[in-house]
């Protein structure tokens, strides 16, 4: 389930990443109804404007999403996480050892600013 611009990702680790979640922003509105690129989204003024989120309304719908795991990662983040590490520097980070993997990723997103909190979660099938 998803409500706001915290996003999910499959990740098959070294080799691809794939995002599950759309965010509920300004921003993804204009990219949908390709009034923007994906390149000129990254520094939109109205990139932060959430469109969908909890306690805006009284009843929030989320979008609910249903994917295999097979042999990926499943990656939850936060905005402090993907604005600020590309989704090719994540895919070659997630691991097997998803700890070491969350503690790298974090380091990244401050090496490249931290401007936002860095919230991740990874989980593997077992």
């Amino acid at each position: 389930m998803n409500v706001g611009d915290s996003r999910a990702y499959l990740v098959k680790p070294q080799k691809t990443i794939t995002q599950i979640t759309k965010d509920h922003t300004a921003v993804q509105a204009m990219l949908d109804s390709k009034i923007i690129t994906k390149e000129q989204a990254k520094n939109h003024p109205r990139r932060n404007i959430i469109t969908k989120a909890m306690g805006l309304a009284t009843k929030v719908a989320p979008d609910i999403y249903e994917e295999e795991m097979e042999d990926r990662t499943l990656l939850l983040c936060s905005d402090g996480l993907y604005n600020m590490v590309e989704e090719s520097e994540i895919t070659k980070t997630v691991s097997g050892n998803l700890y070491s993997s969350a503690v790298s990723l974090i380091s990244l997103a401050n090496e490249h600013g931290g401007l936002d909190n860095i919230s991740i979660v990874l989980a593997q099938k077992e």
